[in-house]
C-alpha cells in the first residue's frame, strides 16, 4: 500500500518561493518597452481605458470656473446688481467651485473598499453609471442649492476614479511602463480641462438655458 506521504504534492520551501519571486522581479525589470507592449497588451489597454474616465474629473474641475463668467449662467442663478447685470455672490461662487471636493473626499475613502470588494473594473463601471444620473440634478437645477447638492454628489464617483485609475495603472503595468501609464492618467485630467474650455467657447452664442445646460450634459 502506498504511503500517503508519497502521494502528497511537493510544497515549495520558503527559500524556493523567495528565489522564484526574485527571478520574476528580475525578469520584470529586464523587460524593454517593446517587449512589455507585446507581453502585456491587454493590461495596458485596460489601464488606458480606465484612465480615460479621469477626463470627466478634469472637465468638472474647469467647468464651473468658466460658467461663472457666462452671462446666461449668472442671470439664471445670480442676483440683479445696481448696474443692471447679474452676479453670483462670492460665497456661492466658492461653494459651487469647491462643492465637488467635499464629495471627492468621500469617494477617496470609498475607493479602497470598493476596489477590494468588487475589483478595479467593476468599481469604475459603477462610477460611470452613477455620473449620468447625478448630472440630471445639475442639468435641471432650479437653484444654487440644488446645483451645490449635485456638485457634492458628483464628487463621490470622481473621487473614486481619481484613486482607482492611478492604482490600477501601477498594479497591472510592468516596471518599464509604469511612468508612462501613470503620466497618462494625469494627461487625461488635463485633456478634460481643455475639453471644458472648448465646450464653453462653443456655446457662447447659444441662447439660455442651453448655453449652460449643454456643458452639463457633455
Amino acid at each position: 500500500m502506498d504511503n500517503p506521504k508519497d502521494s502528497e504534492e511537493p510544497h515549495l520551501s520558503h527559500q524556493d518561493l523567495i528565489a522564484d519571486i526574485e527571478e520574476m522581479t528580475s525578469k520584470d525589470h529586464e523587460l524593454t518597452m517593446i517587449q512589455a507592449l507585446k507581453v502585456y497588451p491587454k493590461a495596458i489597454a485596460w489601464s488606458a481605458v480606465l484612465s480615460a474616465a479621469l477626463i470627466m474629473d478634469g472637465y468638472d474641475f474647469k467647468l464651473f470656473g468658466l460658467l461663472l463668467a457666462q452671462p446666461a449662467f449668472n442671470k439664471k442663478y445670480g442676483t440683479l446688481q445696481p448696474n443692471g447685470t447679474y452676479q453670483i455672490s462670492a460665497a456661492w461662487q466658492s461653494g459651487i467651485t469647491n462643492g465637488s471636493n467635499i464629495g471627492q473626499m468621500v469617494g477617496l475613502y470609498l475607493a479602497g473598499y470598493l476596489s477590494d470588494r468588487l475589483g478595479f473594473r467593476r468599481s469604475i463601471m459603477i462610477t460611470l453609471l452613477m455620473i449620468p444620473c447625478i448630472i440630471f440634478i445639475e442639468f435641471f437645477a432650479p437653484s444654487l442649492v440644488v446645483l451645490e447638492i449635485g456638485q457634492i454628489l458628483l464628487g463621490v464617483p470622481l473621487g473614486i476614479m481619481e484613486t482607482i485609475t492611478c492604482v490600477y495603472a501601477v498594479e497591472v503595468a510592468p516596471t518599464c511602463l509604469r511612468p508612462l501609464l501613470t503620466s497618462y492618467v494625469s494627461q487625461n485630467w488635463v485633456i478634460g480641462q481643455a475639453v471644458a474650455a472648448c465646450v464653453l467657447r462653443g456655446v457662447l452664442d447659444v441662447d439660455a438655458p442651453w448655453s449652460y445646460r449643454i456643458p452639463f450634459a457633455v
